[in-house]
């Protein structure tokens, strides 16, 4: 049960990790180009 959960949990950790490099990814090229 427990590396299930652990599992669980690290999959979703990588999910939001990926989701607010996705999301921080345009803003960081728009500054770039800004600057």
């Amino acid at each position: 049960m427990r590396p299930l959960w652990q599992g669980k949990h690290y999959a979703h950790a990588v999910s939001s990790a990926l989701y607010f490099l996705f999301s921080s990814l345009p803003l960081f090229t728009l500054s770039k180009r800004l600057n």
